[in-house]
């Protein structure tokens, strides 16, 4: 994501062999991580943890 912030969540889940459902719900979870505008017009924004 930090190299392609246009990923979708459906590319994430046929690369990790997983359902894009699960993709979503492990986004979710992570607070340094979050999508910005929305649906096709947003991107995808990774956050410095600290």
């Amino acid at each position: 994501m930090k190299d392609n912030f246009n990923v979708t969540t459906e590319e994430l889940a046929k690369q990790f062999g997983v359902t894009s459902m699960t993709i979503k719900r492990h986004l979710a979870k992570m607070p340094h991580i979050r999508y910005v505008g929305s649906g096709y017009s947003g991107h995808w924004e990774v956050l410095d943890q600290e």
